[in-house]
């Protein structure tokens, strides 16, 4: 079993990196760099970030994706100043709060529990979670106007993106994900009464957290723990008394059909007639039923 477990992890560790790395390739032979504007804004939101900006033909929404060298990929929707400035700050917030690290997280839950289809159920719900924290963090210290013109700037995009062909498969921090029409509303809803709902919503995240902990623990004592434990059963031997055992309770019993029993610290155990004749009990009382 557990040679199993190991070489379902050694598999779709390949099948992963093969994959991201190879819509990575795709993704920096593709892309080019843009006239500066979006350069000039993220500049002005966080001078001397680190990220680097490049444009893509291949998807119709913005997105962050890197561990160590973050890049924002830009798309060829026609936005305004404002809109991507709220593009920006959205995808720098996933920088400053390591959502980066967050989403590694959880695609190694994946891979270690492989065989566990609670897990990739669960991978949508911790991005919807990790997108709506960064709204959170977003709109912490602004005005509900500010959260408007933001949900302005999403359905813009999400627009966008429901006319576009042009999807990679490529699961990074998207600033807008249709995948999922539920988590989407959530989302919407999240944004617009994100300061009347946040006890609620801490409460619901950490239920989903220590859910997601406790099948993770019952799911690592289920497929390591074994059937039979050779410790445990030495260390009852250790912890035995030692048994003395004299001539009244240790004796051999002959039955009226002509077998033997042999009696010893109140254990009976059937003994043959071949064995008795031998001489291997001569030592012992026998008496008859």
């Amino acid at each position: 079993m557990f040679g199993i477990w190991v070489l379902g992890i050694i598999a779709w560790s390949i099948y992963y990196s093969i994959t991201v790395g190879g819509l990575l390739i795709k993704l920096r032979r593709t892309c080019y760099k843009g006239d500066g504007r979006v350069e000039r804004i993220l500049e002005e939101i966080a001078p001397n970030s680190g990220i680097s900006i490049r444009y893509t033909d291949l998807v119709d929404t913005p997105f962050l994706v890197g561990i160590f060298k973050p890049t924002i990929y830009m798309t060829e929707v026609e936005c305004t100043d404002t809109q991507i400035k709220y593009i920006l700050t959205h995808e720098y917030t996933h920088w400053k709060r390591k959502d980066p690290w967050k989403l590694l997280f959880a695609y190694l839950m994946i891979i270690i529990f492989w065989w566990n289809p609670l897990f990739r159920l669960l991978h949508k719900d911790i991005k919807l979670m990790i997108e709506m924290g960064c709204d959170k963090t977003m709109l912490r210290d602004y005005p509900m106007r500010y959260a408007l013109e933001y949900l302005k700037t999403i359905c813009y995009v999400l627009e966008a993106e429901k006319h576009s062909l042009k999807k990679l498969n490529f699961n990074s921090l998207n600033f807008v994900d249709i995948n999922s029409e539920e988590g989407f509303k959530q989302r919407l809803f999240y944004i617009l009464d994100a300061k009347e709902n946040l006890k609620l919503q801490k409460k619901i995240n950490m239920a989903v957290i220590c859910g997601c902990l406790v099948w993770m623990l019952s799911s690592y004592y289920f497929i390591l723990q074994p059937t039979y434990s050779p410790d445990e059963e030495i260390q009852k031997l250790e912890n035995q008394e030692d048994q003395v055992f004299n001539a009244k309770d240790t004796y051999l019993e002959k039955k009226s059909d002509g077998t033997y029993i042999f009696h010893v610290g109140g254990i009976e155990e059937k003994v043959s007639e071949q064995d008795v004749e031998k001489g291997l009990y001569d030592k012992y009382l026998i008496i008859k039923e």
